[in-house]
């Protein structure tokens, strides 16, 4: 057997380790990669929400006509202060 087997051996198995250890590394980062991005997307969508729900709080505060549409869904209607509302007379 030639005296460099030994140290080709040794040097393959070195290379090996490396290439196996690099890989489960650059695994690990891909899957936190797409990870990161999941995790940005479903930011950047909380964000958006969070925006629209505080302008229709805004508006819920300060415009009037939102305020009834609303009360429109939840079936309620405004009355008015001059409707007249007739009683029947005792007999």
């Amino acid at each position: 057997m030639p005296r460099w087997v030994p140290y080709a051996a040794t040097a393959l198995f070195t290379l090996l380790i490396c290439l196996t250890i690099n890989f489960r590394a650059f695994t690990e980062f891909s899957n936190e990669v797409g990870q990161n991005e999941s995790l940005n997307a479903e930011i950047e969508k909380i964000t958006s929400e969070n925006l629209n729900l505080q302008e229709e709080i805004y508006y819920l505060q300060n415009d009037s006509s939102v305020i009834q549409r609303e009360a429109r869904k939840f079936g309620f209607q405004r009355q008015d202060k001059e409707k007249k509302v007739s009683v029947p007379s005792a007999k």
